[in-house]
């Protein structure tokens, strides 16, 4: 699946990028879901089950990354709440996707 946007994941600088990222990503993994993908890609479940797992890794570590740049326990509380906030939207939009 050469058309997975997995580099715009790995190279998120911030939280508006990485949920951006995992739309893209997601939306390219959406056409696996369907009878005629697996067909015409010979993509297998267990295969498919493998990448999930993969993009599931990479979107941690790179989530981890984006946010150990900022000291949590250093901010204001507005900019922490804020955090949280894109921090949950890109939770839901995770869960929304799988």
């Amino acid at each position: 699946m050469k058309d997975i946007p997995i580099h715009e994941l790995l190279e998120a600088n911030d939280l508006g990028q990485l949920h951006s990222a995992i739309k893209n990503v997601f939306k390219v993994l959406c056409r696996i879901r369907s009878y005629d993908a697996y067909e015409q890609n010979n993509y297998s479940l267990n295969r498919a089950i493998d990448l999930a797992e993969r993009v599931a890794r990479d979107f941690d570590n790179r989530l981890k990354k984006v946010v150990s740049e900022r000291p949590i326990m250093q901010i204001p509380y507005a900019e922490h709440e804020a955090l949280q906030f894109e921090i949950n939207k890109i939770e839901d939009q995770w869960k929304a996707s799988i």
